[in-house]
């Protein structure tokens, strides 16, 4: 028997074969089909009940496919030979663009424990047929984009796939570089493709090349590091984290507008999708409030001017970073440095009409107060802790206490937002860690961090969460599921903060990339008012350098200009607009900029760096437009006057940019004449400040 799930972009036709799944058909809108020659799903191979360790030797049982409002789910059900222990295949399809996701879950009716060895969420072979075919995949960038990808220096990859190609694309939850964001696209003859997407943040995706009679083959296979193995108890089940298969057509840009909106669509919170004042205008406070500036050791006497003078250029949220609180894991605002306590600082923040964001860890910082994340005193728990450190959330009372804390504090002190950092999952386990395994400590934290998340998103009606782990370290789709915005990178100057932006918004929505530009906090202010500020205002833009209040006048006055310019007319392109790459990753030289295009509302605009280069200007030619019609162009600066241009032209010979001076910058806006200026603006959009009032959840 055989099913075929689809969506707008593809269909995958899944037979259930008598030891395993079979993909028979995987293609896109063109008809190329990927799975030309059958391909066996891979099912764990390897368990072990008791002492004994053997094949499972799984053999279909019976199917389901359930017709739901949000799509189609079907799930075959296969059976160990020897054992009652179950294996659920799920193929799940929704409506509109995307892919078909994958989950798997294994249950143990044994009567003991089983050990599973190595369960990968997608093992399978994908044919390229005869064109030349391409390997694509993104480095996280969480530390510093311009040195952090070891092999060679650049945060995104496009490699030949040959025979005896391999690519191991991993993914982990810390470290100096965390690897990359788990997806790889397969690009054939620069004219169509599929990508294999992971949802988790510890695993890897591996591909490896195979020249075959018939053509290139890829084998791709995406779950658990190897050497990963975990106990099963009798009556449990063991979720494998899920997988996704996509088609496209066309560019690799193309198949990033086309997952992006899958993404958009299902796998981010609902307020990103139905509130249009989201990605919020943010600042973080851990420049302006540290003593000394940029410490760890913030303090209020200079928030509540900080807060006075951001909101004058149009600030919407404000972000209280590392380090307000007692002791770390004590969530009580330190006494000495806060004494009017987190609770008047967030009614300050909402009384000027803005939201407020506040920053938790769970480290030990030895307190012996009964409501404090410690391994000292008669409530300490030394055995919660990994190297006497960080908090390990796969013991479910560590994680029961602190979605209890956390809830109790977040309502306290009325908080928006809810920021993550300093490895909530932990890569290891702590002694009262009781799950048997091997190298199997970060999914049970990961998924302890997922339940609290999840706990406190229920329990606090209109909270938002904010994905940082000392940078973007957590760009696994599970968690961006769950995620307001993820911090893009942990370097803060103009380029790092592009670079990173850049590499990522080929596989995360820009709404969800929070830029957290800071330039004085890493060396000093690095170019003109136009330049730095375009560079804090391209996806969730948050910003620590000097203060409005700080600043010349005319400096002040041009961020609060561009600001309400972002509300207006940047913000609704974010979050709808497809993105082309029509300028080089950023180098500090060459111009870099991205374009934005929304079809459906028929406006875009082009947003544009001129670095450390001798030429003045430039043409880009665009990509998504219609060629027959019209667009009138306006710069934001007026560094050009207004034009009216026809489609090819701009696709063709290009939009022509004119910045007189080096490190500038521009955001050159264009839509289909005759649309009117106002016409298809997102209602609300625009509507400068007051955030508590237009926050629409």
């Amino acid at each position: 028997m055989s099913w075929t799930l689809e969506t707008e972009d593809m269909q995958l036709t899944v037979e259930a074969g008598p030891h395993a799944p079979r993909i028979v058909w995987a293609a896109g809108r063109r008809g190329w089909n990927w799975a030309s020659r059958g391909t066996d799903l891979l099912l764990p191979r390897r368990l072990a009940v008791g002492e004994s360790h053997y094949p499972p030797e799984w053999t279909y049982r019976h199917a389901e496919l359930e017709r739901l409002p949000d799509g189609d789910r079907l799930t075959l059900t296969y059976k160990a030979r020897k054992f009652d222990i179950t294996l659920t295949s799920v193929w799940t399809s929704r409506p509109g663009p995307g892919p078909v996701q994958h989950g798997m879950a294994i249950g143990n009716r044994t009567g003991r424990s089983i050990m599973i060895y190595d369960p990968q969420s997608l093992d399978v072979e994908f044919s390229a047929g005869q064109d030349e075919a391409e390997v694509f995949y993104v480095s996280k960038d969480r530390l510093a984009p311009r040195v952090i990808s070891f092999q060679n220096r650049i945060g995104t990859y496009l490699e030949a796939l040959t025979d005896r190609y391999h690519a191991d694309v991993w993914t982990t939850v810390d470290s100096d570089d965390t690897g990359y964001v788990p997806l790889v696209m397969l690009h054939a003859g620069k004219s169509h493709g599929l990508y294999v997407g992971w949802e988790w943040n510890e695993g890897r995706i591996h591909v490896a090349g195979r020249n075959r009679v018939d053509g290139l083959y890829a084998a791709v296979s995406a779950g658990m590091h190897g050497d990963f193995c975990t106990e099963l108890p009798d009556g449990e089940t063991f979720e494998v984290p899920n997988a996704f298969i996509g088609a496209f057509e066309g560019s690799l840009d193309d198949g990033s507008n086309r997952l992006r909106k899958w993404l958009f669509n299902h796998m981010m919170p609902e307020a990103n999708r139905t509130n249009e004042h989201i990605p919020y205008v943010q600042w973080n406070a851990f420049w302006n409030t540290g003593e000394p500036a940029g410490s760890w050791n913030p303090v209020e006497a200079k928030y509540y001017p900080m807060v006075d003078s951001v909101a004058e250029v149009g600030i919407e949220e404000i972000t209280i970073d590392v380090g307000w609180w007692q002791k770390p894991g004590d969530f009580r605002a330190s006494e000495e440095r806060w004494p009017q306590g987190m609770d008047a600082a967030s009614r300050y923040a909402h009384d000027r009409g803005m939201l407020f964001t506040l920053y938790f860890a769970f480290l030990d910082g030895w307190s012996e107060h009964p409501l404090a994340l410690s391994s000292k005193g008669p409530t300490g728990h030394p055995d919660w802790f990994v190297h006497r450190w960080v908090a390990d959330v796969g013991i479910d009372e560590c994680r029961d206490f602190l979605k209890n804390v956390l809830l109790q504090r977040l309502n306290e002190y009325d908080v928006d937002t809810f920021r993550s950092d300093l490895s909530p999952i932990a890569r290891s386990k702590a002694k009262g860690n009781t799950h048997q395994g091997c190298h199997d400590g970060p999914y049970w934290a990961q998924k302890g961090f997922l339940h609290i998340v999840d706990h406190l998103l229920a329990n606090k009606p209109g909270l938002r969460f904010q994905n940082c782990n000392c940078g973007g370290a957590f760009k696994g789709y599970a968690l961006m599921k769950r995620s307001t915005a993820v911090q893009v990178t942990d370097i803060y100057t103009a380029l790092d903060v592009r670079q990173a932006v850049w590499d990522s918004v080929y596989v995360l929505p820009l709404m969800q990339l929070l830029t957290q530009f800071g330039d004085v906090a890493s060396g000093g202010k690095s170019a003109s008012d136009s330049y730095r500020f375009r560079t804090y205002l391209i996806g969730a833009p948050s910003a620590h350098f000097e203060l409005p209040s700080e600043m010349p006048p005319e400096e002040a006055a041009t961020l609060k200009r561009l600001v309400g310019v972002y509300k207006e007319r940047v913000r609704p392109l974010v979050r709808h607009a497809d993105i082309y790459h029509v300028l080089p990753r950023p180098d500090g030289v060459n111009w870099d900029g991205l374009q934005l295009y929304d079809p459906v509302r028929g406006r875009g605009m082009l947003t544009v760096f001129r670095p450390d280069n001798e030429g003045p200007e430039i043409f880009v030619p665009l990509q998504g437009l219609d060629p027959s019609a019209y667009y009138d162009i306006d710069y934001d600066d007026a560094s050009l006057p207004p034009a009216r241009t026809l489609g090819s032209e701009l696709m063709e010979r290009g939009l022509r940019v004119h910045l007189a001076e080096k490190f500038s910058a521009e955001w050159v806006f264009y839509r289909l004449a005759g649309s009117g200026e106002n016409e298809g603006e997102d209602e609300g959009a625009g509507k400068g400040g007051g955030a508590n009032e237009s926050d629409g959840e």
